[in-house]
């Protein structure tokens, strides 16, 4: 009589039934979950990879779009969104619960061509050092 090393997944003989059946020693590892977890992993990179691309298509539409604005109202839109950093999103005296309002309001004054070195400052102060 002859052994024969019997792979985990390899159909084992029944000679009951004269054909061969799964061995059940050992859990079957699970081909479909591996490839559900694959599928899982592409699809959540696909959605981030897309949200980043709208984003930036989006924060890019925005800038064009400013800069297609008419030199005098664009200037008066600069002008308000400047004083609107320097008054009510000062970090010493903005009231709180507006700092998503004046995240917003930094992220738009960056995209004017008038914003110049003090402007990015402003909006985007240095991080003081310790």
């Amino acid at each position: 009589m002859t052994s024969r090393a019997v792979l985990p997944h390899a159909p084992v003989p029944d000679p009951a039934l004269g054909t061969s059946q799964p061995s059940h020693d050992q859990p079957e590892l699970g081909s479909r979950t591996g490839a559900r977890r694959v599928a899982v992993n592409v699809a959540v990179v696909a959605v981030i990879l897309g949200a980043a691309v709208f984003w930036a298509i989006g924060r890019n539409a925005e800038g064009v779009a400013i800069r297609q604005l008419p030199t005098a109202e664009r200037q008066a839109l600069y002008e308000r969104t400047l004083s609107t950093l320097k008054t009510t999103c000062n970090p010493t005296t903005r009231p709180s619960g507006l700092e998503r309002f004046c995240s917003r309001q930094a992220e738009l004054i960056v995209q004017f061509p008038e914003c110049d070195q003090a402007c990015v400052l402003l909006a985007h102060p240095a991080e003081p050092t310790r």
